[in-house]
């Protein structure tokens, strides 16, 4: 059978899977498609928390269900509290990425290049909190960010020099 899941993000993956399947296999599954521990993973049916050794013919899970997945959350490296951050993209739509508060605009960048069905590549992202551009240098603590806090990203395209230079060589004139 085949069952939707609903990543934070609003996107939708299809997995397909056998009715006496434990949700710890379909949040396995999960994780190999979407590069993600499948112990970050939590996974919600009519508003509950499904456990991990339940079948989904236990949790009355079918053909064409839509489970809601949710990431745990974690801590960063200093032991801060990861939260997940929206940032709206020119386009006017939302990417959601969890982060902490030493996460790096340079890091943001990259989460959002991942998470975003649209190509935006880290040295075409202008991200603008409360008018500030951030610098790729500093975190999201250096700005106060929490998990209300918006972000807007503008996109400048990279001018390509050269015929035939690559969206890599784009990149790396960027940092450097």
């Amino acid at each position: 059978m085949f069952i939707h899941i609903i990543i934070p993000t609003g996107r939708r993956i299809v997995v397909e899977a056998d009715r006496y399947d434990t949700i710890k296999r379909v949040k396995e599954v999960i994780g190999q498609k979407e590069d993600v521990p499948a112990e970050d993973l939590r996974l919600h049916h009519a508003g509950q928390l499904l456990d991990d050794d339940r079948t989904l013919d236990r949790c009355n899970i079918s053909e064409g269900s839509k489970l809601t997945l949710r990431f745990r959350l974690r801590e960063d490296e200093g032991g801060q509290p990861t939260f997940l951050l929206h940032v709206v993209t020119p386009t006017d739509k939302t990417v959601s990425v969890e982060v902490g508060p030493a996460t790096t605009g340079r890091q943001l960048k990259t989460m959002i290049r991942r998470e975003s069905e649209e190509a935006f590549w880290e040295s075409e992202q202008h991200l603008l909190v409360r008018d500030l551009e951030m610098q790729d240098d500093k975190t999201l603590g250096d700005y106060g960010i929490t998990k209300e806090t918006v972000i807007r990203m503008q996109n400048v395209p990279c001018l390509r020099l050269h015929i035939g230079s690559s969206r890599e060589s784009c990149e790396a004139s960027a940092y450097s």
